[in-house]
Formats: C-alpha cells, sequence, structure tokens
C-alpha cells in the first residue's frame, strides 16, 4: 500500500511583514486582506497584501474562510483567522493567544458573523 505526502508549501522564514500580519492576526481575530492594507501598507499595495496572506495561508499560519458572494457577479473578500502554526509562532514571541483553535468551528461562522466582523 503506497502512501503519497501531500505537498505543503512552507516559507523559508518569516519576515516582519509576515510576523506583523500574524500579530494583527492575533488581536483581531479575522481580518480582509484590505484591512491588511489599512494597518500595514500604502491604500495602493493591495494586491501585496494578499500576496502575503496568501503566503500566510499556503504554509499553514493562517486559514482562509470565504464568504457568501452578495451578488452573482464578482467574488466576495476572503477573511483570514490563526491557524495553529501561527498561533504557536506568537506564543514563541511571548505573546497571548487563544488557547483553543477548530478549524471546523471557523468555517461554521455565517455571513453576518464575518461580515460584522
Amino acid at each position: 500500500m503506497s502512501t503519497t505526502a501531500r505537498p505543503t508549501r512552507t516559507l523559508q522564514a518569516l519576515s516582519a511583514s509576515h510576523g506583523a500580519i500574524l500579530q494583527a492576526l492575533g488581536r483581531f481575530h479575522h481580518l480582509t486582506a484590505r484591512q491588511v492594507c489599512r494597518l500595514f501598507y500604502a491604500s495602493t499595495s493591495l494586491t501585496y497584501a494578499q500576496t502575503r496572506l496568501k503566503q500566510l495561508a499556503d504554509s499553514g499560519y493562517c486559514q482562509r474562510l470565504f464568504l457568501p458572494r452578495p451578488s452573482q457577479a464578482g467574488s466576495a473578500p476572503s477573511v483570514y483567522a490563526l491557524a495553529t502554526p501561527g498561533r504557536n509562532y506568537l506564543r514563541a514571541l511571548g505573546n497571548a493567544t487563544l488557547e483553543r483553535y477548530r478549524p471546523a468551528e471557523q468555517r461554521e461562522h455565517g455571513y453576518l458573523f464575518l461580515q460584522h466582523t
């Protein structure tokens, strides 16, 4: 019986901007790319913020949640939350984080909760 390991994309090392985003996620719990852009970058750097968040999500440091689309056209913004490796990273820096993390519970949050948050 052959088992194949699922390839994981990992960041070689977290940059200062990755760390700042993880700290913001630890503080605010849920953020969109636009909110991250507003916190750390110029208003014209939305694509850069999206790239940073995607890198963190692909490497497992945060979880990407998809909101339902409000209309038939276009796409809704993604909402990001800390995952276990992100929480462990913040704990290693001495930051207090919530003890409990369950990915399934994050996915259960409804549209109104995430829209409000």
